[in-house]
């Protein structure tokens, strides 16, 4: 149980660094599709300690009326960009396949697949 209503899918980033795992973004899924969760609202969910779940709510970058991520890491320095229409199908795949996790090192390969890098 995530705490929430709704379903949530997280994206972290512990593939350099295990010992620290960083959530970078927690999407939830509403009635017209996947919305980021704001840092705030995730803070201790399923009793992980605020510092890890230590989001920036400054990720979303809006283009042209277009939606776009930049999913940054701030252990490591990873940031995996992502159009709002590309990550949205992938979020209903992972949802879809009975998933609450996306590591961030995967999501480039996805989008690749996609068309969406």
């Amino acid at each position: 149980m995530n705490g929430y209503d709704a379903p949530t899918i997280e994206i972290s980033c512990d593939d350099s660094h295990p010992e620290n795992p960083y959530e970078v973004a927690r999407f939830a899924r509403l009635t017209d599709g996947w919305a980021l969760l704001p840092a705030w609202m995730h803070a201790d969910v399923d009793g992980v300690s605020p510092r890890k779940r230590r989001q920036r709510d400054d990720i979303v970058v809006r283009v042209k009326g277009r939606k776009r991520y930049n999913l940054p890491c701030e252990v490591c320095g990873v940031t995996v960009p992502a159009r709002d229409e590309r990550l949205q199908p992938i979020l209903d795949i992972i949802h879809s396949a009975g998933l609450q996790s996306l590591p961030l090192t995967a999501l480039p390969a996805r989008l690749r697949r996609s068309g969406a890098m």
